[in-house]
């Protein structure tokens, strides 16, 4: 326990660290901002070699923080084989077993296996005050909201497995209104995972955020469209990310550059070179709980916390998240926003379920969850009935309302207050 303590003390320091060393290197030039600077053309030129440093000392500093990582897993595991091997966290094993579950091995050869597990759905959307682009509202709007496939390549006898995500989502959140009728079919994840310790693991390739509540794929979520909190979350991205795990807690740390959502958090010309994310998740008296810190850089950041308790036939969870836009983007007259979306869930029976969300965010004049300076507050609700056939096939209906002063337009293009929606979906796991 110790060593955990230790860890998240020294890789969130490091973290913050890197900030305050780039703010140095920046200082040494002696140039005020660019825009207001004498030497203009010397000063961008400056403020240009000064950004590779700042972005530099990041990348060393994070591959250090997973350097950390990697010895306090070995350390542990120094003092498993004098003292034995500590149990593993409790939730750990609940997800393994889960996994077992509902995943399909299939046996290739002495030690190889292949397991798949799959996910698909889809339904109706009906909603009004979509927009002025559109002629009428999506009455009869029927769309395939999630179809992926995961595939996982292991070898007992070597500490290195593949997993592959194939497929896409076409979910809208209760902001916005579906694209296409189908999502493309792309690679959604593609990652290496090497374990060469007990309690460590290093991924790389294009992986899943550990940032949110609700997962990307909405066949796993309670509700059916993508909540307002969980609509700005990050997506999918390429890099490097270190998981230390003991007892009932567990470290992360990651790198990332290409990103799979990038135009979504365009800003004008500037749009995001790279990002990082550190936070620790765990458990405590029951409660289960992350914090997690994602960084844009160039654009914004998000700090964030989820917590999860679950009562049998009631389920609780809440999600907080604060944005702050960098420095840079100075269009935007208010810097931050903070939202916080509430889960409630209750079980009636053995097959039916009745799930809430409620939603507020108070985005000043950020823009941040709708583009509009005029929206200052955002309330959200959404109740979710569904019935449950089996573990695998499920059946839902959803209701959405959404409240944010002058944030919609009908058809005809007149502002309006609200929007409500209604869903329907039918999806399986396996």
């Amino acid at each position: 326990m110790t060593n955990v303590i230790i860890a998240v003390i020294l890789i969130c320091s490091i973290i913050f660290i890197w900030r305050y060393l780039s703010k140095i290197f920046l200082k040494k030039e002696g140039h005020s901002p660019c825009d207001a600077c004498p030497l203009a053309g010397k000063c961008k030129l400056n403020h240009k070699t000064n950004k590779l440093k700042e972005v530099n000392i990041m990348k060393r500093m994070m591959v250090f923080a997973l350097l950390l990582t990697l010895f306090f897993s070995f350390n542990l595991k120094a003092e498993e084989s004098k003292n034995g091997s500590p149990l593993l966290p409790e939730r750990e094993e609940a997800e393994m077993a889960k996994q077992q579950s509902k995943e399909n091995f299939i046996k290739i050869s002495d030690g190889l296996s292949l397991s798949i597990s799959a996910g698909a759905s889809g339904g109706a959307i009906v909603a009004n005050n979509v927009g002025e682009n559109l002629k009428r509202n999506y009455l009869g709007k029927f769309v395939v909201t999630n179809l992926l496939f995961d595939l996982t390549l292991q070898n007992e006898k070597v500490p290195l497995s593949l997993n592959i995500g194939l497929g896409g989502t076409g979910t809208p959140s209760i902001l916005d209104n579906p694209e296409d009728i189908l999502p493309p079919f792309d690679i959604e994840y593609a990652d290496f995972t090497y374990s060469p310790v007990k309690h460590f693991t290093l991924e790389f390739g294009l992986l899943a955020p550990s940032a949110g509540y609700e997962d990307t794929y909405t066949f796993n979520n309670k509700n059916i469209t993508v909540g307002i909190i969980a609509s700005q979350q990050p997506y999918n991205a390429s890099g490097i990310r270190g998981n230390f795990s003991a007892g009932n807690f567990q470290i992360f740390s990651g790198f990332y550059r290409e990103r799979l959502d990038s135009e979504e958090y365009c800003v004008g010309t500037l749009c995001p070179s790279s990002s990082y994310e550190f936070g620790i998740a765990g458990e405590m008296v029951g409660i289960e709980f992350t914090l997690y810190h994602y960084h844009i850089n160039n654009l914004r950041n998000l700090t964030g916390i989820v917590v999860e308790k679950d009562l049998g036939s009631t389920y609780l969870a809440l999600n907080a998240d604060y944005w702050k836009w960098s420095k840079k983007i100075s269009e935007k007259k208010s810097a931050s926003s903070v939202g916080v979306a509430f889960y409630l869930s209750k079980k009636i029976g053995d097959n039916f379920e009745l799930p809430v969300r409620l939603e507020y965010i108070s985005q000043g004049k950020s823009g941040i969850y709708i583009e509009s300076e005029d929206v200052s507050a955002i309330f959200g609700a959404t109740l979710t009935p569904t019935y449950n056939f089996s573990e695998k096939f499920y059946m839902r209906c959803e209701g959405a309302y959404v409240y944010a002063a002058k944030g919609f337009l009908d058809n005809k293009g007149n502002i309006k207050n609200d929007k409500m929606e209604i869903s329907f979906e039918s999806g399986v796991r396996f």
